[in-house]
């Protein structure tokens, strides 16, 4: 039996609380064992943080880097990027919840031994 190809989905947040749970929850639907999903949180100064961490308690497919230092959107998610180190990716932001559906990881499931990535 092979194993199933290793799958990140970046989560840059700043001062998310409105969505986070909603991002979050739609990830953790997929049942795809090798998902993991990599929560930068930007040094939000609301909620986010603690929404983030409730997720890490109930789901060990989620992981959180909390910066002290805001680096903005584009620093966060570029220094998210940096950590993936050439794992597949895909990046679930709030605008882009089709990602994050199940039909986004039964295509890269399809695609993924094409070497494929979502973004």
């Amino acid at each position: 039996m092979t194993s199933q190809p290793r799958m990140l989905a970046l989560t840059p947040a700043y001062n998310a609380e409105a969505f986070l749970r909603r991002t979050l929850d739609s990830l953790a639907t997929p049942t795809y064992p090798s998902l993991r999903v990599l929560i930068a949180d930007d040094a939000s100064t609301d909620a986010t943080a603690d929404i983030a961490e409730d997720y890490l308690r109930r789901d060990a497919r989620f992981s959180l880097v909390r910066r002290t230092n805001n680096l903005g959107w584009t620093g966060n998610t570029n220094a998210c990027c940096r950590i993936q180190a050439g794992t597949p990716t895909t990046c679930c932001l709030r605008f882009m919840m089709m990602f994050c559906s199940r039909t986004m990881w039964r295509a890269w499931q399809r695609d993924s031994a094409r070497g494929q990535m979502l973004f």
